[in-house]
């Protein structure tokens, strides 16, 4: 399809928007130097390294009855369904902490035992192991080792956030966040408690197959799936940009806007979408230019994927996309085993630190997508050199094989909602373009997230103006 022409702005705001178009740049220049002499992960505070267990021989699902392991961990809760007993304990703060912290290597019972085995082997084993196990035992170790169960790759995704849901409700009992010293270093305020926001993400009823309360210092990371993976014959992965924690906006806006796209007629109730931000991410721009928050979730986001495409439907595709600092996220999870059908690069800070040729990922000839909307501040750091632990490699509107998609405009109707349900107002009708075009590709009906929802859904794709990278040889 083609775009209409608009209506060209008069030359004096022509020069003007150049103008400032030219200021910002070299504001995103300046602070990138910033980031060369301070480039020092440590010194913004300590980047957290994922502790696994080397894995052994895998255990035998026991055969043992819920009223067995009730009567072993929590006698108080027997004579209940592993559904009254978690509401049960969420309703009692002292239960709900007792539960959080409860650790199955200190009981004497074969699930518990079986579950301190589990820690750090490879998600096909746990997988297994769980298949074996009957399922009314799986609801109520959820209940009962919530915290072994939480973040358990190869757990099934329904105890998983039902194990969270009771871990995220622990963290809202605690102290809320003390007054500090506005001098106190980021690295001291890790582990401080932010109850009144977890609270509110308790409340809202998010089904996190992910949670950690202390990464980000102490303000969370995540995973969540909107929709139903069940039924979905189409599952997307949306790594945020930066500042992502669980105390942050983005853990709402990025909720919204991956329901913008499930709830989208266009989807038909088949696509369903799980924001991953399970790891550290940076906050600002300093952070923002170094690569270790990205190589450290990289590894990680590929395992999730891997995992994922375990217990899905044969021939459901997945589609990745990175926005913003998810960008290099993605990119360098694809040289580290990634599993997805597309992938698509939307903001993007880069394809990954020292990526770049397309032959570097693991899969050269997948489909890959880039939108970059006119004037993001983004494109003026994408593809501005690599050094040791800064930038994310190559631009990905240059990838070659990578088809450029277009940002285009918003709706005309001001009354539209924004990405978080505000009116756009005056934004209405006009290119999507400038600073806010970061965050603006999400507001729905806009070209921008129609071309979005297009490679979710599979639907027909509106191309980017002008020329495109050159094809893949082989291809």
């Amino acid at each position: 399809m083609t775009k209409t022409a608009r209506p060209v702005l008069n030359d004096r705001v022509t020069t003007w928007r150049a103008q400032v178009e030219a200021r910002l740049r070299q504001a995103v220049l300046v602070a990138l130097a910033a980031v060369v002499v301070v480039g020092v992960p440590s010194i913004v505070y300590p980047l957290t390294t994922p502790v696994s267990a080397e894995p052994g021989a895998a255990p035998l699902p026991p055969a043992e009855t819920p009223d067995a392991l009730v009567a072993a961990v929590a006698p108080g809760l027997a004579g209940l369904t592993a559904s009254a007993a978690a509401t049960r304990v969420a309703l009692d703060p002292r239960l709900v902490v007792a539960a959080a912290g409860r650790d199955p290597a200190s009981y004497d019972d074969p699930v518990a035992e079986a579950l301190t085995r589990l820690a750090g082997q490879d998600p096909a084993v746990v997988r297994a192991f769980f298949a074996g196990l009957p399922a009314a035992v799986t609801e109520w170790a959820a209940v009962l080792f919530p915290s072994a169960i939480g973040n358990l790759e190869g757990a099934p995704y329904p105890a998983r956030i039902a194990a969270n849901r009771l871990r995220l409700t622990a963290e809202t009992v605690r102290p809320s966040t003390p007054d500090v010293p506005m001098w106190t270093p980021p690295w001291a305020l890790a582990g401080t408690p932010y109850a009144d926001f977890f609270a509110g993400a308790a409340d809202r009823g998010h089904d996190l197959i992910y949670f950690d309360p202390v990464a980000n210092n102490g303000q969370g990371s995540w995973a969540e799936v909107i929709g139903d993976l069940t039924s979905a014959t189409r599952v997307g992965i949306l790594v945020p940009g930066g500042s992502a924690s669980v105390v942050s906006d983005n853990f709402i806006r990025y909720a919204l806007r991956a329901r913008s796209f499930v709830d989208a007629p266009e989807a038909a109730g088949k696509l369903a979408v799980i924001v991953w931000a399970g790891a550290d991410f940076p906050s600002g721009w300093l952070q923002e230019g170094l690569a270790g928050y990205a190589e450290k979730a990289a590894p990680r986001l590929a395992s999730f994927s891997r995992d994922l495409r375990a217990r899905l439907a044969p021939g459901v595709p997945v589609i990745a996309i990175g926005h913003s600092y998810g960008g290099p996220v993605v990119g360098l999870a694809e040289t580290r085993g990634l599993d997805a059908d597309v992938i698509l690069q939307l903001a993007s800070a880069g394809s990954g630190h020292g990526v770049t040729d397309v032959h570097q990922y693991d899969a050269p000839c997948r489909t890959r997508y880039s939108m970059t909307a006119p004037a993001d501040l983004i494109g003026y750091v994408q593809g501005s050199g690599d050094a040791p632990g800064i930038g994310h490699g190559l631009d990905p509107d240059e990838m070659p094989g990578t088809i450029l998609l277009d940002s285009g405009f918003h709706v005309a109707d001001p009354n539209a909602p924004d990405d978080i349900g505000r009116p756009i107002g005056a934004l209405a009708g006009t290119e999507i373009r400038g600073i806010h075009a970061h965050s603006e590709v999400f507001n729905p009906r806009s070209d921008a997230w129609v071309n979005i929802l297009a490679v979710l859904t599979g639907g027909a794709v509106v191309l980017k103006p002008g020329g495109q990278p050159p094809a893949v040889e082989g291809c």
